[in-house]
């Protein structure tokens, strides 16, 4: 149990379970058994195989018990570069406890080497670090450590960076601080006053009358006072935490936490205050909630190479977290990213009870970027959660509205990393941030094995504690790979903020110098043991490039070409120009090099040479084309003629192997695969059928292509040892022609022989490469990796390499926190949900019965900063008969998801798994008159609550709640099967039609609904606070929109909960919802009552009440012609209230009992496909369930469609 408490404010204890959610694993569809469809044989999955190599366990730092420290990590700090080897630094505090006194050890960041220790005298020396740029005159930055122990009311020692000498010490009691005062409780360091020299801002949260905090502002040279903030209230803890914030100009203003704060009705919610410099305040912000503890934990993050500040983050850690009206997470913890100004620009909340998200905080610039884009990150502490603790990166992305109207910043925070680590206890107590191992990539330090942080002041530690450093957490979507390993093993690196190259393999990175910035490098192979073979190209006399191969190894360059003394075996006529091309590196360490002849050939292909490098001597193999190689040799196809009057080539397939030297191989064409045993695969033209040789020159058919138009375009790409084939046809079919007129795109398919059957290798996978994703080039290298995968490297303009890994990363199949789900049927069927990465997870039935995952990604393969509490929202396309889905981010990005038909143009030259697309356009375009009244204004951020109203001309409209309770409209420009993409109109009714007509403008709270009828009528229905609902509606013979109380109107009774409504065939307007006592009532309309005489009916008969902390939901079926009403009765379970034209009265059905094995809290029916009674909801497993009503229209089933896919 962990106790959150004041020893010094006694507070109620709030008792906190630990518990979480748990991932799952799970696998993306692949080959499938042909009789029994969900029967899955073999995974294709890409993965990012930079995940694998950034954000790895480096250094590791302990002190154990029996050296007398105590509390070891409890503080860490980027101390810069004091050691002068170009990497930053790392001050560990050990407060101390028991009979050990406080310590600080200072260590390398590079070699781990502790560079110089300092002991204190008192416990608690040590539990606050701060650098300070330098006070010394040596031009090396400094340390000062926060005892609040020492003496009588505490004490900060100022050490020197550069030898860990005193330089000064600033002792509490002089500058006033009272007895117990805890000064040098937290610290920071700036300019907090008009000159040049540093200053510290020194927390003593205990000081002051009944423990309301102080900060001093003290110079750190001179130890005079600036000033001194004073806490206004008993147990505030002013002072709790510190964070001076830079100014563009001037001296800097001060943030201060203090966790311990009261309001009139809360306790321990805490609050955050920011100071200018002339001690104005300049904003304060209180925690919503008793023991919330705002102020917790302070980070400033500042653009890289200046003193702007970007943002301020605030932690929260006993936060709880709150979904549609209801606590889910108690202690979750809550990070507040706010402005210099106190606006909220970002929340980021734990998921885990008692997680304490937030007890922990640090960020760092990261070069790059311009003035409307500075990039940055931030490292989240949780050392509550289970498992031992967690830190969570985010990187944040500070970006200026070029917009007139909306002169506003906006912050993007997308979750890059999760670190663990299972041998710890209280992981992420305390955190750091900075280059620590000297190669540019931004390291995370982290302080672990310590007791989870709490609001007391006990400095007495019980535990050693230990600190860890990971590597490189930086934003895997923005690396650059450029060459993979066969085995992944060894990955080479280029990242988006960072000019360097980076060779990273089992034990870490390394840096691959460039020897001189003019050479055009291209690599070209890496192998398992971390060779890279590279190609380099230098500028001749001439004005041409002469290329030569090198070999990076070990830290170092090898001249290949230039150790070649030796070139035998080609014709003695032939003479070759001067550059030497790398093409392969064997198993065995010798290379496959190209070289062009200066023969005379219709086109320069022809006059391709390749040769086997092998010491000093290099052998002549064959004249045409490379195509792949193995342990066992290597494959391509000889040059043999060429025919001017056709046009055609005539190529010999051609193999080397060390064993039986060069042989041609007849009547195999187009063969690129090989194995380690010295297999090969290719075509046999006439039948258009797949062969496979053995090494003693036997042949067997393995499948044939008779639809193929063309046997030329038909390729073998990679073979395996169980016989797994990679192989494609090009796209277009282009008939046979000089090359390279059939180098065209192909689709990778898979055969495995024990089905006998191929699939496409991509169906179900995820994208990570969207410009090659998918598709495969005769030029693409393929080779199979040793756990199964497929690794495609293509080298056409830029590199881009595609891993295909047996299963799927579980974070696709793991919901967001609190993730809303939609569903929507038509030709196909789909239902989504916002996953743990921020992207859109779809399951989708294509017509087949088979359920397959796509995770969607717009065109540069970058999923859209969603949260679980972002809306989501399903319909059917009326052209496509597709589902589509629409969702916004709180920076109202619009991320709108689409099935695309094959019948389409698109379609029809598109693979399946490329049939799902989505583009998240910025809603910023001027509405109407052309005066900026379209947008929305920047404070304002998107609920979950979302409508979709379908419109009888096809363009939809997406209807959506803000923070404030206004609703603004997205809607659609234009829609064709082709191209549905054009959510780029907003409109917000409250500022476009209520105010300008003095029309009364409620703040809705809870879930909205709508429709359009079929004269063009636009409804959307909402409730406010007290209960009454409202209508925003337009008709035709209208000019714009206009508002009505329903509930006042009818003069009805207020209602509880949200509201839903739907039109029925008979265009019957139905708005329903849950009166106090859970009963549900109507409120109606149909034609035959004529205009504006509506009715309240109570359809509650013979039921049991609902629980009115669930929504409610609603659809019409217009197959069944029946009204459903679904929700969460008084009994817990989810029940459907259903009445038909056919059977004219009300019953209930269950859709999912109490004793199910995976309850779901809400569950999100199928309203945009009026053909059938379906649902979705996530069970407490995070399994996405679908509901559906049977043939039998009173029983319900279900599918847990995450089992069905993994």
């Amino acid at each position: 149990m962990t106790t959150l408490t004041s020893s010094f404010a006694p507070r109620a204890a709030a008792r906190v379970e630990r518990g979480g959610l748990s991932a799952r694993s799970g696998t993306a569809t692949g080959l499938f058994d042909p009789l029994e469809p969900r029967q899955l044989l073999f995974v294709a999955t890409v993965a990012n195989p930079v995940e694998l190599f950034l954000a790895r366990l480096g250094q590791t730092y302990e002190r154990t018990n029996a050296e007398e420290v105590a509390g070891f990590g409890r503080a860490v700090v980027n101390v810069g570069d004091i050691d002068q080897d170009g990497a930053d630094d790392l001050a560990i505090g050990a407060p101390g406890g028991g009979s050990a006194m406080g310590l600080v050890d200072v260590f390398s960041g590079k070699t781990g080497a502790r560079l110089w220790t300092v002991a204190g005298d008192a416990i608690g020396f040590g539990r606050a670090l701060a650098r300070v740029d330098d006070v010394t005159g040596d031009s090396i930055s400094d340390l000062a450590v926060g005892s609040p122990n020492s003496g009588s009311a505490g004490s900060v020692f100022i050490y020197s960076g550069a030898t860990g000498s005193l330089f000064g010490q600033v002792i509490g009691s002089e500058h006033g601080a009272g007895i117990g005062a805890n000064f040098g409780w937290s610290l920071d360091s700036g300019n907090a006053d008009a000159d040049t020299s540093p200053d510290l801002a020194i927390g003593a949260p205990s000081d002051g009358p009944s423990y309301a905090g102080r900060v001093y502002l003290i110079n750190v040279a001179s130890a005079a006072t600036i000033r001194i903030l004073n806490g206004s209230e008993p147990g505030q803890l002013l002072g709790w935490s510190v964070a001076l914030l830079a100014n563009e100009n001037g001296p800097e203003s001060l943030a201060v936490g203090s966790p311990g704060a009261d309001t009139e009705t809360l306790q321990d919610n805490g609050r955050i205050d920011q100071f200018s410099p002339a001690d104005d305040t300049l904003f304060t912000s209180f925690g919503l909630d008793s023991n919330d503890m705002l102020g917790f934990a302070l980070a400033a993050s500042r653009v890289a190479g200046t003193q702007y500040l970007e943002h301020l983050a605030v932690g929260a850690p006993g936060a709880d977290v709150w979904s549609l009206g209801s606590r889910i997470v108690q202690d979750a913890g809550i990070v507040r990213v706010i402005d210099r100004q106190g606006g909220l620009w970002a929340l980021l909340a734990g998921e885990h009870t008692g997680g304490l998200f937030g007890a922990s905080l640090a960020t760092a610039p990261r070069d790059g970027g311009s003035y409307f884009h500075y990039p940055s990150l931030i490292a989240i502490g949780s050392p509550g959660a289970p498992g031992g603790g967690l830190v969570a990166i985010h990187d944040t992305s500070y970006y200026f509205s070029e917009t007139v109207y909306e002169q506003a910043a906006r912050i993007q925070s997308t979750r890059l990393h999760v670190l663990r680590n299972n041998a710890d206890t209280g992981f992420g107590a305390s955190v750091a941030m900075g280059d620590f191992t000297g190669d540019t990539l931004i390291d995370a330090a982290v302080g672990a094995s310590l007791e989870t942080p709490l609001i007391d002041t006990d400095l007495n530690e019980t535990t050693a504690g230990r600190a860890r450093v990971y590597s490189a957490v930086e934003d895997p979507t923005t690396t650059d790979i450029l060459e993979l390993s066969p085995d992944q093993s060894w990955c080479l690196l280029h990242a988006a903020w960072s000019t360097n190259f980076f060779l990273a393999g089992p034990d870490g990175f390394a840096g691959v110098a460039l020897e001189n910035p003019a050479h055009n490098l291209n690599f070209i192979d890496l192998d398992n043991d971390g060779r890279l073979l590279v190609q380099r190209g230098i500028t001749n006399q001439y004005g041409g490039t002469d290329y030569s191969t090198i070999l990076f190894h070990d830290g170092s360059f090898t001249e290949v070409s230039n150790n070649i003394s030796s070139w035998v075996g080609a014709p003695s006529e032939w003479t070759f120009d001067t550059s030497v091309t790398p093409v392969a590196l064997l198993t065995d360490g010798s290379i496959i090099v190209q070289r062009f002849a200066d023969i005379d050939a219709p086109v320069i292909i022809a006059n391709a040479t390749f040769w086997h490098v092998e010491g000093s001597t290099a052998t002549f193999l064959w004249r045409g084309q490379f195509h792949n190689s193995s342990a066992a040799g290597a494959v391509g196809r000889r040059f043999v003629s060429y025919s001017d009057a056709t046009g055609e080539f005539t190529w010999m397939t051609t193999l080397w192997t060390r064993s039986g030297g060069v042989i041609d191989i007849p009547n195999l064409s187009n063969a690129g695969a090989i194995d380690d045993a010295g297999n090969i695969v290719g075509v046999d033209a006439p039948s258009k059928t797949f062969y496979k040789r053995d090494p003693s020159g036997n042949f067997t058919a393995l499948f044939s292509s008779p639809n193929s138009q063309y046997a030329v375009t038909l390729w073998a790409k990679a073979l395996d040892s169980s016989g797994r084939l990679i192989w494609f046809e090009t796209i277009n079919n282009l008939p046979p022609g000089p090359p390279p007129s059939y180098w065209t795109d192909g689709l990778p398919m898979l055969f495995d022989p024990g089905t006998n059957s191929s699939t496409l290798l991509a169906d179900g996978a995820i994208a990570v490469n969207k410009t090659s994703f998918g598709s495969i080039k005769t030029e693409s290298v393929v080779t199979f990796t040793p756990s199964g995968g497929v690794i495609i490297k293509l080298y056409h303009n830029d590199v881009t390499i595609d891993v295909y890994n047996p299963g799927i990363d579980p974070r696709f199949l793991t919901p967001a926190a609190f993730a809303a789900t939609a569903t929507a049927s038509g030709e196909w069927g789909a239902s989504a949900f916002i996953n743990s990465l921020g992207g859109l997870t779809l399951f989708t039935d294509e017509g087949d019965g088979v359920w397959r995952i796509r995770n969607v990604r717009d065109a540069t393969g970058n999923a859209h900063s969603l949260e679980g509490y972002s809306p989501l929202i399903a319909w059917t396309d009326p052209l496509s008969h597709r589902p589509q889905f629409a969702t916004l981010n709180r920076y109202m990005n619009f991320v709108h998801a689409a099935g695309f038909p094959e019948s389409t143009t698109y379609g029809s030259t598109t693979p399946r798994h490329a049939l799902w697309q989505t583009i998240a356009p910025q809603l910023n375009g001027p509405i109407g008159d052309g005066n900026g009244y379209g947008l929305v204004a920047p404070e304002l951020t998107p609920t979950r609550d979302i409508a979709i109203l379908q419109r009888p001309d096809n363009l939809q409209i997406v209807a959506v709640r803000m923070s404030d309770g206004r609703v603004v409209l997205i809607g659609q420009q234009y829609n064709t099967p082709d191209n549905p993409f054009s959510f780029n109109l907003l409109y917000d009714l409250t500022l476009r039609e209520l105010e300008p007509k003095n029309l009364p403008a409620p703040a809705f709270v809870g879930p909205i609904s709508g429709f359009v009828s079929p004269w063009g009528g636009h409804n959307i229905t909402g409730v406010d606070a007290s209960g009454h609902i409202w209508t925003l509606w337009t008709s035709p013979e209208f000019i714009g929109w206009t508002i009505t109380d329903l509930t006042d109107w009818l003069h009805a009774d207020p209602i509880s909960g949200g509201v839903t409504s739907f039109l029925t065939s008979w265009n019957a307007f139905n708005m329903t919802a849950l009166n106090s006592s859970g009963e549900l009532i109507t409120m109606w309309w149909a034609p035959e009552l004529g205009d504006g005489n509506w009715q309240v009916d109570f359809i509650g008969q013979g039921q049991t009440t609902w629980d009115t902390g669930v929504s409610l939901e609603s659809w019409f079926n217009a197959v069944e012609q029946s009204l459903n009403f679904v929700g969460k009765d008084q009994t817990g379970q989810f029940t459907c209230y259903t009445w038909s034209v056919a059977d004219q009265n009300w019953r209930s059905e269950i859709v999912q009992p109490t004793n199910a094995a995976d309850l779901v809290a809400r569950v999100s029916p199928d309203r945009g496909t009026p053909s059938v009674s379906r649902a979705v909801g996530l069970g407490a497993s995070g399994h996405l369930l679908w509901f559906y009503r049977t043939d039998d229209v009173a029983t319900w089933a279900f599918e847990d469609i995450t089992d069905l896919i993994a």
